[in-house]
């Protein structure tokens, strides 16, 4: 059983279709996979941006506080104040100093507290400054940063969260506070003079986040949150965000999965977070798939159009010269104008036309031979029966002859036997058909007969000698 022919239309369209949508689907897949690396990368990307951007904010406000700080345990005047005993003149004096000094830190947010060894306070959260508070001074020995504070010499210790010693009042109940020890820089008196705490009100910090669309927090070192987009936020805990790992990482918030940036502050201890719900990167993923799919969908349309228009261009005069083939082994030998702009079926159609003229032409010759055959068998037919005719009156003429020479012989008629005798002769010559050549003998015999009639026909005015 022969293999099953496929039309050429279903064959051509096939192929056409099957060589454009192999490359457009491998593209469109590519596409899709880049898309989705370029959405992740661009992610990233903003992720880190966001990071960057909002750990410089929050870095220029830890340097601002720590500026502020030095400006309070450099001032020469402060430190000379401390070092003498408390009475009104020097509190006075000491207010007096301070207030030059600290003069725009309130209106800035800057909780400033300082505690003197010689017993004098300076708060710019109180109008009674000047008020001696020892039990404050108690309850900020009591923290658990205190410690750290008094073997730390002049450096900073950061208090990422610490409760509001001003009050709740005062814009917060937390605070980020920076305390340092006011170094005696005199061979005098006590080494360390005293201490200064700079606070800012956490709801104040968060402020800063504010101006941000993503998801961000400040955290500890315990992943305590210290600045958040909501106040209500602030001393919570981010337990599932690993501060140390570098990159992006994932991570569950209330049962939403994020994509997490941290990075570590340049001082006080603190890491900036930015979260990205992985429920954007999934929409944008969704509508880069969407697209990619609708460009794959118009074009596997336009490829299926343009296979059927190529496909039916070429096989529609492939079918008509089919066609005209069939019409042509069924005898029908008419030439058929085939329209086409490929060279080649174009030629091949020419040349079909041609050679069905040239078939018309070898059976209008064939015919005409064969007519003409025809006419030469008929002519040779008549020719035979008119030499049949011929025939028949010559054996008619011989037989009366010899009935008439018999009769001679009977009558004792010897000159008219010899005459009819020689006349048979010459008769029965001429009867012999298809014999174009003699014997030297039949010849001279014929001679001689045609002669003897003569001889009776002239007497003796004719005479013959043979040699």
């Amino acid at each position: 059983m022969g293999k099953k022919q496929t039309p050429i239309f279903r064959k051509l369209f096939t192929t056409f279709s099957a060589f454009a949508l192999i490359p457009v689907i491998c593209i469109g897949v590519l596409s899709l996979f880049v898309y989705s690396r370029m959405t992740y990368r661009n992610l990233e990307n903003n992720i880190t941006d966001s990071l960057n951007q909002m750990s410089m904010l929050i870095d220029g406000k830890l340097e601002e506080m720590k500026y502020i700080s030095e400006n309070f345990i450099s001032n020469s005047e402060l430190k000379r104040l401390l070092r003498m005993p408390m009475t009104d003149e020097t509190i006075l004096l000491l207010n007096a100093e301070l207030e030059k000094v600290n003069s725009m830190n309130m209106q800035r947010g800057y909780l400033v507290t300082i505690f003197g060894i010689n017993g004098q306070i300076y708060l710019n959260w109180l109008s009674d400054g000047m008020i001696y508070r020892d039990p404050l001074v108690q309850r900020i020995k009591a923290m658990d940063w205190y410690p750290e504070l008094e073997g730390a010499r002049s450096l900073p210790v950061w208090i990422p969260h610490m409760d509001n010693i001003a009050g709740p009042e005062q814009q917060s109940r937390t605070v980020l506070a920076l305390a340092r020890n006011i170094v005696n820089d005199s061979l005098e008196g006590e080494a360390i003079l005293g201490f200064a705490v700079i606070s800012v009100p956490s709801s104040r910090l968060s402020d800063l986040l504010k101006s941000t669309s993503e998801c961000t927090y400040v955290v500890d070192g315990d992943n305590r949150i210290i600045m958040s987009q909501d106040d209500e936020e602030v001393g919570q805990f981010l337990e599932t965000v690993q501060l140390g790992v570098s990159g992006i990482q994932r991570s569950e918030l209330d049962g939403t999965a994020y994509m997490v940036g941290v990075r570590a502050n340049e001082m006080g201890g603190l890491y900036t977070v930015v979260l990205i719900p992985e429920e954007e990167l999934r929409w944008q993923l969704l509508v880069s798939i969407a697209l990619i799919g609708l460009s794959i969908a118009l074009s596997v349309g336009i490829i299926f159009i343009v296979a059927y228009v190529m496909s039916k261009s070429i096989s529609k005069p492939i079918l008509t010269l089919d066609a005209s083939m069939r019409e042509v082994q069924e005898g029908e030998l008419l030439q058929k104008e085939i329209i086409t702009e490929i060279t080649e079926l174009k030629s091949l159609a020419d040349n079909f036309n041609i050679m069905v003229d040239r078939i018309r032409l070898l059976i209008a010759e064939k015919v005409g031979e064969e007519q003409k055959r025809k006419e030469i068998e008929v002519e040779k037919a008549n020719a035979e029966f008119k030499f049949l005719r011929a025939q028949i009156t010559p054996h008619f003429l011989f037989n009366t002859l010899n009935s008439i020479k018999w009769l001679a012989v009977l009558h004792g008629a010897t000159p008219v036997e010899e005459m009819i005798t020689a006349l048979g002769r010459l008769l029965e010559c001429s009867m012999q058909k298809g014999n174009d050549f003699l014997s030297l003998s039949e010849e001279l015999d014929n001679v001689k007969a045609y002669l003897k009639i003569q001889e009776m026909r002239y007497g003796s005015r004719l005479k013959s000698n043979y040699e």
